[in-house]
């Protein structure tokens, strides 16, 4: 996740030099490969990339757009297709995603974020109309705070430089508090009174003297899906799915990594990381997690059985069950890479498969069980 930082002051007077150096310092670790930024005036906008696709490696942030605008994007733009199809303004297919969002603006304006799919947080400074722009993805899966009062406001991706550099206390906020000893906080809240944080599905335009929040876009409860068959809802989902972790697998990283430790598969599916055990020992230690994991889960949820009797298993299964059933199966397929020095190598894609299998093998489990029992209680019919 890339970083972003902004401070604009309302009153005229230019952004402190010793403040931007703090924040710098404070959000540089989260983006270590590339830093750009944008002064001008009484505004000031910082950007730290981690970069984890080959599009973003050629992106320059704070991005200028032809109408003067500042776009600062943090984000995976996953219908990138799509939007090329559709605006055709000197895009290309490799296009890095914060030109795509830029033309995107300057065709639609706010209308735009209601289609961009994918995770993302961007803030768009306006000079010529003195305004600026804090928007989410629908889901909020990326972050966005910001403090506002008469004379300044401040942003960031993260909490650190707002909290710390702010020259003031802050006092707690209770109702975030409770929201989380409840259920959920608010999406707007954040553990402090006086920071906000830009909900999902909207955008917050800030102007002197005044701040708007406006929804983008909204769950549509009169849309219904309707199949004839339960074959065709599962293949629709199956295509929904496929297609989402398709979108999640464009990067530059290796991004999936299976390995076998201590007879169960341990895997990881996330963006340019991997990770493994470092040893046996820690193989048995994640293995035994899962199981208290999966024990307090059984305990919560009882089991039934077709004629309404509550059942509850005595023990766990062994791990080879374990591993079967509820871990992702990996199928290895060759695929043609090219290494780092441009040569052409052999590697494996991994494919994750193993929805029907994995419904399958506990459906065989529970029938196992069953017989089981009636064997076990056949048996001490007979002894009695």
């Amino acid at each position: 996740m890339s970083v972003q930082f902004g401070r604009w002051n309302i009153d005229g007077k230019p952004v402190d030099r010793d403040y931007l150096e703090k924040a710098r310092a404070t959000i540089a670790p989260y983006g270590p490969d590339e830093a750009g930024s944008y002064l001008k005036g009484n505004i000031s906008i910082l950007y730290h990339a981690f970069h984890t696709t080959k599009e973003s490696r050629r992106e320059t942030q704070p991005h200028l757009t032809a109408s003067g605008a500042v776009i600062t994007w943090d984000g995976r733009l996953d219908n990138r297709a799509e939007l090329i199809g559709q605006l055709k303004d000197g895009l290309t297919f490799d296009s890095t995603d914060v030109s795509i969002v830029a033309a995107a603006y300057e065709e639609w304006g706010t209308g735009c974020f209601a289609r961009l799919i994918g995770d993302w947080a961007l803030s768009v400074w306006s000079p010529n109309s003195r305004s600026l722009i804090l928007a989410k993805d629908p889901i909020g899966t990326r972050h966005l705070y910001y403090a506002f009062d008469k004379n300044q406001v401040t942003w960031s991706t993260i909490l650190d430089p707002l909290v710390l550099f702010a020259g003031r206390a802050f006092a707690l906020e209770e109702e975030y508090i409770a929201g989380w000893l409840s259920f959920f906080p608010a999406t707007h809240l954040t553990p402090y009174v006086g920071i906000h944080s830009v909900s999902p599905s909207c955008f917050v335009i800030v102007e002197p003297e005044r701040q708007t929040i406006s929804r983008y876009w909204d769950f549509d409860p009169a849309k219904k899906i309707r199949y004839r068959t339960d074959g065709e809802y599962e293949e629709h989902f199956r295509a929904v799915f496929a297609e989402a972790v398709r979108r999640r697998l464009r990067s530059d990283n290796p991004i999936l990594r299976a390995k076998r430790r201590h007879g169960f598969f341990l895997h990881r599916l996330h963006g340019g990381y991997h990770h493994r055990p470092r040893s046996r020992r820690n193989a048995a230690a994640r293995y035994h997690l899962l199981q208290r994991r999966l024990r307090a889960q059984l305990e919560r949820a009882p089991l039934f059985h077709k004629s309404g009797r509550e059942t509850r298993p005595h023990r766990l299964p062994h791990r080879r069950w374990f591993a079967r059933v509820f871990q992702v199966r990996i199928r290895q397929r060759p695929l043609r890479c090219h290494s780092q020095l441009g040569r052409p190598s052999q590697r494996s894609q991994p494919s994750i498969c193993g929805l029907r299998h994995l419904a399958r093998e506990s459906r065989r489990t529970l029938r196992y069980r069953r017989r089981r029992s009636h064997r076990r209680r056949a048996n001490a019919r007979t002894r009695a």
